[in-house]
């Protein structure tokens, strides 16, 4: 982590929020979570209020989400073609990564893999050199499954049913 600060410009150049303060805001969070990539935004941010502050940017961007993974894949894609034109080869990397979160009810959120786990599966594809430098996110996408109503009685009625055929007409 050179300097332990990220350059914001670099990466969402073309993320516009429409609120000088909100851009700030933006780039000391990306820097704050940067600092401390494997601790949740509590403890990465030192305090409630600094905290708050990230959760309430957070909301304002999931209306967003789209125009922020398209500042990600812009600049990786530019990345991408700088290394390219030095004749190094560039690895797009997919990856499926399934979180549960149990049986929580967490409102909102479907199923996956099963219809009795909550969760989500995400689709991400990265891009690197072939040498591993990582270049960026190229595409993210999230999905859940709905519920689906149980018809096991009804499975065993049905089999139960063409087991009874089958003895009729053999025998």
């Amino acid at each position: 982590m050179a300097g332990n600060t990220i350059d914001t410009n670099q990466y969402f150049e073309s993320l516009v929020l429409n609120d000088k303060r909100r851009e700030q805001l933006f780039a000391d969070m990306m820097n704050t979570l940067y600092k401390a990539p494997g601790e949740s935004i509590l403890n990465a941010s030192g305090s409630r209020s600094e905290a708050k502050k990230i959760y309430r940017l957070v909301n304002h961007l999931e209306e967003q989400s789209d125009n922020v993974m398209e500042s990600i894949a812009l600049a990786t894609m530019t990345k991408a073609k700088a290394a390219s034109r030095q004749d190094q080869r560039i690895l797009f990397i997919q990856d499926t990564t399934s979180i549960s979160y149990g049986h929580r009810n967490i409102e909102g959120m479907g199923c996956y893999c099963d219809s009795s786990q909550k969760g989500m599966n995400v689709h991400s594809c990265i891009a690197t050199t072939e040498s591993g430098i990582a270049l960026g996110m190229v595409h993210q996408e999230t999905c859940t499954r709905e519920k689906q109503k149980s018809n096991r009685k009804k499975v065993i009625k049905q089999k139960a049913e063409q087991s009874k055929r089958k003895k009729i007409f053999v025998g």
